[in-house]
């Protein structure tokens, strides 16, 4: 008699199924990763723009805006930029420190209180304070993407993130 080498025809369906039972679970698990993964990156690229312009700001002893390249739409990308003239607009004449590319089309932003009507300042001392006035910049900046939240607070004197919440607290 002969020693039958390979598999049946049984045993490979039945390794076939049960692969295909472990990537059905694993798919979704992959996809809530990447997610967090994509709205992770874009929220640590934020904190990485707003520490440059703060460091920016100390070193050239001027101040640093850092705003949304179009009107007040974070979703198309930001810029660092020093305000000569602290009026919160890029002016002909003020270089740009660092432009950020637009994050993934699918995050979005809210921002809410004194942050969605004007740009975030940096003054000579690195504290965060509105354009054009020592007005501090209070507020927060939802940025979410497929169900996953993370949520910029600014306070007085720092930038925290909150998890999974729409609200600072």
């Amino acid at each position: 008699m002969r020693n039958a080498r390979g598999f049946t025809l049984i045993e490979m369906l039945t390794a076939t199924a049960v692969a295909a039972t472990i990537a059905t679970a694993a798919v979704p698990s992959m996809t809530n990763a990447l997610s967090r993964q994509t709205l992770g990156s874009t929220v640590t690229e934020l904190l990485m723009a707003i520490d440059l312009g703060r460091g920016e700001a100390i070193a050239s002893g001027a101040r640093v805006v850092l705003a949304p390249k179009v009107g007040s739409d974070w979703g198309s990308g930001w810029q660092l930029y020093r305000d000569l003239n602290d009026n919160g607009a890029l002016d002909a004449g003020e270089p740009i420190v660092r432009e950020f590319a637009r994050p993934d089309r699918r995050v979005t932003f809210a921002a809410h209180g004194v942050l969605s009507s004007a740009t975030m300042s940096f003054e000579e001392q690195g504290f965060i304070r509105r354009a054009g006035s020592n007005g501090l910049m209070l507020g927060r900046l939802n940025v979410s993407f497929e169900g996953q939240v993370r949520t910029l607070c600014f306070g007085a004197a720092r930038v925290r993130v909150v998890a999974g919440s729409y609200e600072c607290s």
